[in-house]
């Protein structure tokens, strides 16, 4: 039998009805938790334990869970948010989670709208992988400066007294603030218990068992010393009850599940669960700004310890007295910086790795301390593969991903609102620094006090670089020349482009290794008369010749960098110049700066 164009939507509308129909029925309370242990433990009758508690509730909310992509030219993320998170008095508008500002919903992904806030944050344990990343639970509309200004700080309570207390957090969010030297983050009165809620969702959804990508969350006091915790827990127990659940979050939870992804969060359903599934944490106040030693056993986890894997500091604490048996000061460079998720990461070595070689990047700022750095992010470590990696080529590194040399611990998280990076080796030395913090670097390390902040290691006087705060960083000079040219290109902002804008794939970008050529050490000629030695490299020769008024004999260095391709001369010895900064008028400039062009030239024409 044909069926004709009105039949067959009358068909796939009778047939969507009834799938609605079927997740409406399912998503009630009264048969979403129908089963008789579930029922039991609502009912605060169970006799199981607290660890078979916790697997009860996960596979209940794991059930049927349906995940929905992030992003997508089918129904995603972005969909799911305009609808559940739609302001009930403005159709054509969603509610913002910290700002509770109306905004429209097609100002999405704008500088001035809104954004996907992850409240469990991608740097502490959700993934870019996993069904973790797109869990509607756990997302929000978000101003996006907001978003940016909150970062990866961990959810805690402010202190009055507290001397790092910033009322509001954001210009943009006036009930907010941020605290504990900027590691800490606290929402708004009316969205203290959502949140804490939403937390408590996520330690249950995701045990790191039976899915890929995923991790074990843990809620503890002390989030910044365990990987995958996520707190500050006393506190979220506190404004669970101050902000109890209201109609409004009843209606988002039961849009989640029967429209979307089909499972509801049983801390807004039944709230009496929080204090079943979450002891209070044992106090421990010296624990409260997640200081001290990363490896100690602080009685600072719950009744359900977090993994005790300490993070944030190096294998060993970085030499700053040039003692170092592996890699030193400029062996490896960071050339490339993009930290709106995912994080991409490339770097270059001038040196070649041999196979078992390690290599750190942390975004712990430097604070001068016995210790070295913070310990408030993470680490990531290479470790090169068999076969070694040959200098020039370009290494990646993108968040989420693991293999390929890499491995992470911590929360490293570059933020988009200004971070610091640092290269340190496996034994302890320090490599290069990259800073796009707004404040650059802190000229005391003592006075570094949030998570954005770092000093500069002084063994990298000469082996950073310092840019703008933007999302995505690249070098863009030359690939071409000796070490010491590349490294001092790199090292030059200038030779660098910044926006917040568009992102790079960096390893089409850097698909052809730089070309280091091999350092030399020839002597100069004896021959006075100015004439070129014979050595030529990276378009520079050493010429031998005198000061003008004076007998004294000087090297100098003859380079075709002047803009209409002729040369000039430029004394090296009592008078040193860059051809980058020298007159073109002059054979000279005496009292011009000269930076680390005096090096390479001694290291190419050597002395006189």
């Amino acid at each position: 039998m044909r069926v004709g164009p009105v039949a067959l939507h009358a068909l796939m509308a009778a047939a969507w009805c009834a799938a609605v129909d079927e997740w409406d029925a399912y998503c009630d309370t009264s048969s979403y938790y129908g089963d008789e242990a579930i029922a039991a433990i609502v009912a605060g009758t169970s006799t199981l334990s607290l660890a078979e508690k916790h697997q009860v509730l996960h596979d209940l909310v794991k059930a049927n869970f349906t995940s929905i992509p992030y992003t997508s030219n089918a129904t995603d993320v972005w969909d799911a948010l305009r609808d559940i998170d739609e302001d009930p008095e403005n159709a054509n508008n969603v509610l913002l989670l910290y700002s509770r500002r109306s905004e429209p919903k097609g100002a999405q992904a704008t500088p001035a709208g809104w954004n996907r806030e992850h409240i469990w944050p991608k740097s502490f344990g959700v993934g870019h992988d996993g069904v973790d990343m797109s869990d509607i639970v756990n997302l929000m509309p978000a101003d996006e400066t907001v978003n940016a200004e909150r970062g990866n700080r961990y959810f805690a309570g402010c202190l009055a007294d507290d001397s790092s207390t910033e009322r509001p957090g954001s210009a943009e969010a006036p009930e907010t603030a941020s605290c504990y030297d900027g590691d800490a983050w606290e929402p708004p009165p009316s969205m203290k218990g959502d949140v804490a809620r939403v937390l408590f969702y996520m330690s249950i959804r995701y045990n790191g068992m039976g899915e890929e990508n995923v991790e074990d969350l843990q809620l503890s006091d002390c989030p910044c010393k365990y990987a995958n915790t996520m707190g500050r827990l006393s506190d979220l127990l506190l404004w669970h009850d101050a902000d109890p659940v209201d109609d409004a979050e009843v209606t988002r939870n039961t849009a989640v599940c029967s429209r979307y992804q089909h499972n509801r969060n049983p801390f807004v359903d039944h709230p009496s669960l929080v204090s079943q599934l979450f002891d209070a944490p044992e106090s421990c106040t010296s624990c409260r700004l997640c200081e001290g030693d990363p490896y100690s056993d602080g009685q600072c986890q719950g009744s359900e310890p977090p993994p005790a894997t300490p993070i944030g500091a190096p294998t060993s604490p970085p030499s700053e007295v040039g003692q170092c048996s592996g890699l030193k000061a400029g062996d490896v460079l960071v050339v490339g910086v993009q930290s709106d998720a995912p994080d991409d990461i490339s770097l270059v070595p001038m040196v070649d790795l041999s196979e078992g070689t390690q290599f750190m990047v942390t975004d712990n700022g430097f604070d001068g301390s016995d210790d070295h750095f913070r310990v408030n992010e993470g680490t990531i470590t290479f470790t090169v593969p068999s076969g070694g990696v040959s200098a020039g080529q370009v290494i990646h590194y993108q968040q989420g991903s693991t293999g390929s040399g890499w491995s992470s611990a911590g929360q490293f998280d570059p933020s988009t609102s200004g971070d610091s990076l640092l290269v340190y080796s496996g034994d302890g030395c320090f490599i290069y620094g990259l800073t796009y913090a707004s404040e650059g670097w802190i000229a005391d390390p003592s006075q570094v006090s949030t998570s954005k902040e770092s000093g500069l290691p002084p063994s990298l006087a000469e082996m950073n670089v310092a840019l703008p705060q933007e999302k995505h960083m690249v070098f863009h000079g030359s690939r071409e020349g000796t070490v010491t040219e590349i490294q001092g290109a790199i090292s030059d902002p200038s030779q660098w482009s910044s926006n917040s804008d568009s992102r790079l794939d960096f390893n089409s970008y850097f698909n052809d290794p730089f070309t280091v050529e091999a350092a030399q050490s020839a002597a100069p000629s004896a021959d006075p008369s100015g004439t070129p030695v014979s050595r030529n490299h990276a378009s520079m020769q050493c010429n031998k010749g005198s000061l003008p008024g004076s007998d004294t004999p000087a090297l100098f260095a003859c380079s075709p960098f002047r803009a209409d391709g002729a040369t000039m001369q430029m004394p090296f010895g009592a008078l040193c110049c860059s051809p980058l900064w020298a007159s073109p008028s002059s054979q000279w400039a005496s009292g011009t700066r000269c930076g680390g062009a005096c090096g390479m030239l001694a290291r190419l024409c050597g002395t006189t």
